[in-house]
């Protein structure tokens, strides 16, 4: 794989050791070659492993771990972002997860399957799981945590969980304690994956909580409590007692929001800091010359792109989104930007290059082109063109933004970059108006064909380009995904898939970027390492893994 050798050539070009070497590759190798969890739907997922033992927990210091910017909300239904899943990933807990290789395994079900009418999804849950306040976890939380999700006094009140424009879902079955059923108006193959987004909550907690309350101060099943949360400065978790996987042999988390990430490293390098998120590629040396750190990479499944919202006058005509992805020098700001760590890619909206059709090609570099494209549209080159940028949130992404301005420039536009804070930036993607200019975007990904073309399709929250409504290949695409839904044919969902992304790339909404790599750094003294897609901070790792350990 492309980027598999690309990684390896540059962990090799830092002379990391044969064991770090070997232990990145690996997971580069995992990510990059899944293939659909979804196919043969039909067929009982399996169990996890075997749990490890519990540790033993020793006096120890909290360990501190740096993101870019806080989470949003810690109430999963009223906002999730790769920020918050950080968070939730060691609180609350979703019926499946992904392993290293990311691949879908059951987490607080032990197994689920589609029936024969292809619309009811049945799932066996695991059983002796609590909440943290002592409350059973089993079908009756299922039930209440969907059907949360359909509640349209709390849509009015800002809960905006997809769950249920994404499956279609229509009923909550309990068939016995530790068995629910989840009926769907439709087949839906992408079900499974859906459910991983489905944090699991505590039916007499969230009833008696207002969503002002349950955003500062969840409650879930994993293994690290939520006990102090103060926006802007930290966020502290416990570690929880009765986790049914054993107590966590960490103690103390606390995350602390820093977007700087020159300061993130030197938190890092000054022992201050312990895990630390979304570092840039030229920090690697330093951690590598360093006695006390390490570097942790992960091949990237976040889907970074420009994304152009063609309810813009302006930007519906297609010449004009064409002439925008002229006039990208992608090399340039891969090499200049990224230490040429990045892969140019076909298409940014599939993760699994086993789902890219073969005739899809990377857009080139051609600033004549665009000029001439501009003035064929007669675009009104003097008007004024922001590109949206969150602080802080993506891999140099103020200054990929700035490089972009500048290049758009270079052909004739009058482009200018706008930062804004995350919660920002999110409040203005889910308002009514939504986004009015370009934006810089990074969507997460599982690896699978038809849960990666879904988020481009009407209603989704996360794209902003309109363009299911306003170009001519948008409702041809939608009508193909209502196909795709009801595919179960693993050849079929791939020829579908193929077929789809032509017209997506067709009408130029998206410039694709690169999948983010991840970069992180550690300290020598916990064990923790990103896998999977990058950028998780999971303390408890999917089995046969054992907790993180943290030894100082």
């Amino acid at each position: 794989m492309q980027e598999t050798d690309k990684l390896t050539k540059h962990l090799a070009d830092l002379r990391l050791t044969r064991r770090s070497l070997l232990r990145n590759v690996a997971l580069a190798a995992g990510g990059m070659v899944a293939t659909s969890a979804l196919a043969g739907c039909a067929t009982v997922a399996p169990s996890a492993p075997a749990t490890s033992a519990p540790a033993v927990i020793v006096k120890q210091k909290p360990v501190i771990l740096l993101q870019g910017v806080d989470p949003e909300s810690l109430d999963p239904q009223f906002g999730e972002s790769g920020i918050s899943a950080a968070v939730y990933v060691n609180t609350i807990e979703s019926l499946v997860q992904y392993n290293r290789n990311m691949e879908l395994v059951p987490l607080l079900c032990e197994s689920y399957q589609v029936l024969d009418d292809n619309v009811t999804w049945r799932w066996k849950l695991r059983e002796g799981v609590t909440f943290w306040n002592g409350q059973p976890f089993n079908a009756e939380s299922v039930k209440f945590t969907v059907e949360r999700t359909m509640n349209e006094e709390l849509r009015q009140q800002g809960l905006n969980d997809p769950f249920p424009s994404r499956t279609g879902i229509q009923e909550v079955i309990i068939q016995d304690n530790y068995t629910v059923d989840m009926v769907l108006a439709e087949p839906n193959i992408v079900m499974p994956v859906f459910t991983y987004f489905l944090y699991m909550l505590e039916p007499s907690y969230y009833t008696s909580k207002t969503p002002q309350e349950t955003a500062l101060m969840p409650m879930g099943t994993g293994p690290y409590m939520v006990t102090d949360w103060v926006k802007g400065d930290h966020l502290t978790l416990e570690a929880n007692p009765n986790y049914w996987r054993g107590e966590p042999p960490i103690k103390t988390l606390i995350y602390k929001p820093v977007p700087e990430k020159s300061t993130r490293m030197n938190l890092l390098l000054t022992g201050e800091a312990d895990v630390v998120k979304d570092l840039d590629p030229d920090d690697l040396a330093a951690l590598q010359g360093a006695n006390n750190v390490r570097p942790s990479i992960a091949p990237g499944s976040r889907r970074t792109h420009i994304g152009i919202p063609t309810r813009v006058a302006r930007y519906q005509d297609r010449r004009v989104r064409e002439a925008l992805r002229y006039a990208v020098d992608w090399q340039s700001l891969n090499d200049g930007l990224l230490a040429g760590l990045a892969v140019h890619r076909p298409t940014v909206l599939v993760t699994n290059e086993g789902w890219i059709p073969s005739s899809l090609n990377p857009w080139p570099y051609d600033p004549e082109k665009a000029k001439d494209l501009l003035a064929e549209a007669q675009f009104p080159m003097d008007e004024p063109i922001t590109i949206y940028v969150p602080q802080g949130r993506y891999l140099k992404g103020e200054e990929v933004c700035l490089a972009i301005a500048g290049q758009f420039r270079n052909v004739g536009l009058n482009a200018d970059v706008q930062v804004l804070d995350w919660t920002v930036f999110t409040d203005q993607m889910r308002s009514e108006s939504g986004l009015d200019d370009l934006y810089l975007l990074g969507l997460g990904s599982r690896f699978n064909g038809p849960e990666d073309v879904s988020i481009v399709t009407t209603g989704q929250v996360w794209d902003q380009t309109g363009w299911i409504e306003n170009t001519e290949n948008g409702p041809k695409f939608g009508a193909l995904y209502s196909q795709l839904r009801e595919t179960f044919d693993e050849q079929a969902q791939h020829d579908l898939v193929a077929e789809m992304l032509d017209l997506f790339e067709q009408e130029c909404v998206w410039i694709s970027l690169w999948l983010q790599p991840a970069v992180s750094g550690a300290t020598n003294c916990t064990d923790w390492e990103d896998w999977g897609g990058g950028g998780n901070l999971a303390m408890w790792p999917p089995p046969p893994d054992e907790p993180v350990n943290y030894t100082c």
